[in-house]
């Protein structure tokens, strides 16, 4: 099945007789559908080898026509929902890669992976916290905070998950001056 999806988004993203628009919508749909497929199935290693499979297949994407790939990210600038988050960051992640380490693309894939599962997390906390509006209690922010190790110990359990993906998951809220969390690493201590 997972090839078959890759194939056929393959062959979607380079039909010229459908527009950029449609072609991007219907990938990022799919993609998007990955990701809540990880975060409704816990601990089922076929979703986490989908995630895996599209971060190559967006690599050679990215290779072939960087401008096409691009357009997967702009298209939902203000789509805030999770999935769509980490769709959105993944994409970004593989272009910030691009750019920094051209021609590496085991990196590049390794990385959206990474960007693809880093709010994994976040299926530990109550819906009613992650769509709040306005400012959250203490209490609330507490189980926010947890989410980045939640997400950590839950990818951990899978064999051969790259030791970036698991960094990229665990310290993606740490902040260079040390502010950040869980664990308030500044500069050189974040993986």
């Amino acid at each position: 099945y997972q090839q078959a999806l890759t194939q056929r988004l393959d062959h979607l993203f380079k039909d010229a007789a459908q527009s950029r628009i449609e072609r991007g919508r219907v990938i990022r749909a799919a993609c998007t559908k990955m990701i809540e497929d990880v975060l409704l199935l816990p601990g089922q290693p076929e979703a986490i080898d989908a995630v895996k499979t599209i971060s190559e297949q967006f690599v050679h994407w990215s290779s072939e026509d960087n401008s096409q790939f691009s357009h997967l990210l702009d298209m939902s600038a203000h789509d805030f929902y999770t999935a769509t988050h980490m769709v959105n960051v993944g994409v970004g992640c593989g272009l910030l890669v691009r750019e920094l380490r051209p021609g590496d693309l085991d990196l590049q894939a390794l990385v959206v992976q990474g960007g693809l599962l880093h709010d994994v997390g976040k299926r530990h906390v109550p819906e009613a916290i992650l769509n709040k509006e306005g400012k959250l209690d203490p209490d609330e922010w507490e189980v926010i905070k947890k989410h980045p190790l939640d997400g950590y110990k839950e990818l951990s359990a899978h064999e051969n998950m790259p030791e970036i993906v698991l960094e990229m998951t665990r310290d993606h809220h740490e902040r260079l001056d040390g502010t950040g969390y869980p664990n308030r690493l500044a500069a050189r201590q974040v993986g």
